[in-house]
């Protein structure tokens, strides 16, 4: 399978510490970010399928345009149980990769403009999996995914906190109007340690609501937007970002 995807998110406004909402946007941060991404992935077996990630990101802000080469990712989808291989348990995928610091990071130095920041600068391990199971038309999903830099993974005295990332999703089939979607998600990140000690306040949590209409134009294009919120949840929300975002996307595929 080759696939081309672009999204394009843009963010309404934000919420602040005390869940006070703003809209707008700050002069320095990008309120508009486009993602355009290559994915090759082939079969080798029934159950293991590697696949290449390749990204390119556009980020706009009120005072300039920046653009590069995102963090690729290397990894493998290993579907375990499809869906009515028995007819009372779900379909069950794992997903492993490895994201290789491809993109432009930030500097302690400063000299790069925030929207020319397009990776994180280290090496990361992504872990996942997904259940899967339709009932009457209704598709219901849970997942799970946990990624690191490879640094936690080791006894250095300084390294950041792991994020776990729980998901719940449920879908339904409009026939050929499309489908439905709604999604909720949770970021957890660790605390990180400095001098093998566990910094305060350095772990965030935030947790998202989203509504997804998708439609396929074709057997090998697909169209999908997604309207979301990060909920401003006090003591939870905390550290991350918490925008009001439209997001809309499309697929092109050759299978």
């Amino acid at each position: 399978m080759v696939e081309m995807a672009g999204t394009s998110r843009y963010v309404y406004g934000t919420f602040d510490k005390n869940g006070q909402f703003a809209s707008g946007h700050s002069s320095h941060l990008p309120y508009l970010i486009i993602d355009n991404e290559l994915q090759i992935m082939t079969r080798l077996f029934d159950f293991f399928e590697p696949f290449i990630r390749l990204p390119m990101r556009i980020q706009m802000s009120s005072r300039r345009v920046g653009s590069g080469f995102a963090d690729m990712s290397l990894g493998a989808r290993i579907p375990v149980l499809r869906e009515g291989a028995f007819s009372y348990l779900p379909a069950l995928t794992f997903f492993t990769s490895v994201g290789i610091p491809t993109g432009t990071k930030a500097t302690a130095e400063g000299g790069v403009f925030n929207e020319d920041i397009t990776g994180s600068g280290a090496w990361q391990i992504n872990l996942g999996l997904f259940l899967e199971k339709e009932m009457r038309g209704l598709t219901f999903g849970l997942g799970y995914g946990f990624s690191a830099e490879t640094d936690y993974f080791t006894g250095r005295a300084e390294k950041p906190g792991a994020k776990h990332e729980p998901l719940f999703s449920a879908g339904y089939s409009l026939d050929d109007c499309g489908d439905l979607s709604a999604t909720l998600s949770a970021t957890f990140q660790e605390r990180g340690l400095a001098n093998h000690k566990p910094v305060a306040d350095s772990d965030r949590r935030k947790f998202t609501v989203g509504m997804g209409y998708g439609v396929s134009l074709h057997s090998h294009l697909r169209v999908n937007a997604h309207l979301g919120t990060d909920l401003p949840i006090p003591h939870l929300g905390k550290k991350f970002n918490n925008d009001v975002m439209l997001r809309i996307g499309m697929r092109i595929g050759v299978f």
